[in-house]
């Protein structure tokens, strides 16, 4: 956790090259906000197991946590403003915010998969408009972004290929029209993200988070969750969603470490490990955020585990997914969220083990 001198504080960061290709790059990060870490706030001010973060034109801020159907509202220093939704299945209610994304014109458009609605809030919830999906899903994850003022891109995989079992050729990304009643386009081969040639990536095929960045309505970057230092950028040309992989900063680890289930009969796996089925992992790579800069690059937030020891870096690629560089980061960031000002939103745990929200903003330089 980034330990505070003061409210704000900068943090300069050690740079490594990664080839000769690559730039040295140095890194100044200003902290701005911090949610949550006062336990002798009021509740509404105190987080636990933050799903979603995301921001307005106004920067104001959208919170939803697990166990608790509202979504919170701070303004840009971090005042309750007010609650969205209470728990329930009648209008305007949630049961789950699976995902959640701030639409060009300022509405909050929540997924609720319990619910299987999607409910777009406008006004800060004075008002609001449900629809009812459109056809049966599996939904783990779910992920929702606006391409434009027109489109939505939602990320899932359909409920009837994943009792069938799920095939290489099955799509995840699916673009719906604005009232989503109509599902314009569907692209991304699961084989496209999880290599099928290894057992346990496939078992976790479909099931496993992605981070995402819309670069525009033609232009997404894909960095999977188990990150082996590849990003998949999908370009549209001619009417078709084009593939390209672009190389970052390559670890010397693969992206997680397969162990035998037998040598831990008494379950006391080991730090940063995963259960899925017959198999049992250690996560050793792993992606923490990608976002486009108002400049056009891209910046992606990645972590490394071995032994134990956890080392955290941050990538950048100009807009047309070129490498430039990487930099060593001397602490954990689990970045959600990117406002229009290139304020980045991250999700952390406070000394004292509260959930919180850190708001910075980061400054790179090219040498």
């Amino acid at each position: 956790m980034l330990k505070l001198k003061s409210s704000i504080v900068f943090f300069i960061l050690l740079v490594l090259l990664n080839s000769v290709n690559a730039q040295n790059i140095s890194v100044k990060m200003k902290e701005i906000l911090i949610l949550g870490n006062d336990e002798n706030l009021t509740p509404e001010y105190l987080f636990y197991r933050i799903n979603h973060i995301c921001s307005d034109q106004s920067n104001n801020i959208y919170v939803s946590q697990e166990n608790l159907a509202k979504i919170r509202v701070f303004d840009r220093n971090g005042k309750i403003i007010t609650s969205i939704g209470k728990k329930g299945q009648g209008p305007g209610e949630i049961l789950e915010a699976t995902s959640m994304t701030v639409a060009p014109n300022n509405d909050l458009i929540v997924v609720d998969r319990l619910n299987r609605r999607i409910t777009r809030y406008s006004n800060l919830g004075r008002k609001f408009k449900t629809y009812r999906f459109i056809e049966e899903h599996h939904i783990d994850p779910w992920n929702i972004f606006p391409l434009n003022s027109d489109l939505f891109l939602l990320n899932y995989l359909k409920k009837s290929n994943y009792q069938a079992g799920i095939t290489e050729d099955d799509k995840i990304f699916h673009v719906y029209n604005s009232n989503f009643s109509k599902i314009i386009e569907s692209f991304t081969s699961v084989a496209d993200i999880w290599d099928f040639n290894q057992p346990f990536l496939k078992s976790i095929a479909g099931t496993w988070f992605l981070r995402i960045c819309i670069v525009d309505s033609e232009k997404i970057i894909i960095a999977p969750g188990f990150y082996d230092g590849q990003l998949l950028i999908y370009k549209k040309e001619k009417g078709e969603w084009n593939l390209r992989k672009v190389s970052g900063k390559i670890s010397k680890y693969k992206s997680y470490k397969l162990l035998n289930p037998s040598d831990y009969s008494n379950k006391k796996y080991p730090r940063y490990y995963m259960k899925n089925g017959k198999f049992l992992i250690v996560q050793q790579n792993l992606s923490r955020g990608i976002f486009v800069l108002n400049n056009g690059n891209i910046i992606h937030f990645t972590s490394t585990q071995k032994n134990n020891k956890v080392k955290n870096f941050v990538e950048l690629f100009d807009r047309n997914g070129n490498y430039i560089g990487y930099s060593l980061l001397n602490e954990l960031i689990d970045v959600l969220w990117k406002d229009k000002d290139d304020n980045f939103y991250c999700r952390t745990v406070s000394e004292q083990g509260f959930s919180i929200i850190k708001v910075f903003k980061l400054y790179i330089n090219l040498r």
